[in-house]
């Protein structure tokens, strides 16, 4: 009897300790301000919607964009699971809200949100951090730099594929910048853009004369 009861136990122990944490959800209200994109991705996507629309113009909408945070050691984060919410458009996180202590951490951009029938053209991430080597590795892709993470989208939409690190400002590296999501469904194109900074440490980053 005492056996079947410690084995209860350990198994509702055990369903408890991986239960999934709800994330705490932020609701951001504020539009989202210009960002700077690259004279030379614009061109390209220009170019790529050309043939398509020779008789009239593509019509542009923003749409809401939501990102996700959950961290892997207790206290690394603000709250274990934060949810982001953004208005259309999208809008910025100042990663100094919500990295609180030393450790590691997940970011994705939750499949939930994306429509079925929207066809994912380009997912852009512009770079706002200098080449920088830690431990031997590289990290940051240099000022301006961009690239297109469509092939990766599958795997930026899961909770666990993204994960960042607070040694040696790792994360900063990583995700200080821009990503620009550009849908298409028929003639109508539509956009949304997060960008990525942590004020703590902005000396380091592209914005500023240290990180030029």
């Amino acid at each position: 009897m005492k056996l079947v009861l410690l084995v209860t136990l350990l198994l509702v122990s055990c369903t408890q300790h991986h239960k999934e944490v709800p994330p705490y959800s932020i609701e951001v209200n504020e539009v989202a301000k210009d960002v700077l994109i690259p004279k030379q991705m614009l061109k390209e996507l220009d170019q790529e919607l050309a043939e398509d629309f020779k008789s009239s113009p593509p019509l542009y909408s923003f749409i809401p964009i939501q990102v996700k945070f959950d961290e892997l050691q207790a206290g690394v984060l603000s709250k274990p699971s934060i949810l982001f919410n953004f208005p259309k458009g999208g809008g910025a996180i100042d990663l100094k809200d919500i990295v609180s202590a030393d450790g590691s951490f997940y970011m994705s951009f939750p499949e939930s949100q994306f429509v079925k029938e929207n066809e994912l053209l380009h997912i852009y991430f512009v770079s706002n951090s200098p080449k920088k080597s830690i431990d031997g590795e590289s990290f940051g892709m240099g000022c301006g730099k961009w690239n297109d993470l469509k092939s990766s989208f599958s795997k930026l939409k899961k909770a666990d594929y993204l994960k960042l690190n607070t040694s040696n400002l790792r994360y900063l590296h990583v995700v200080a910048g821009t990503f620009v999501f550009i849908f298409r469904q028929g003639k109508n194109i539509y956009l949304n853009q997060l960008t990525v900074t942590d004020s703590r440490h902005n000396s380091l980053l592209c914005n500023s004369a240290g990180g030029a």
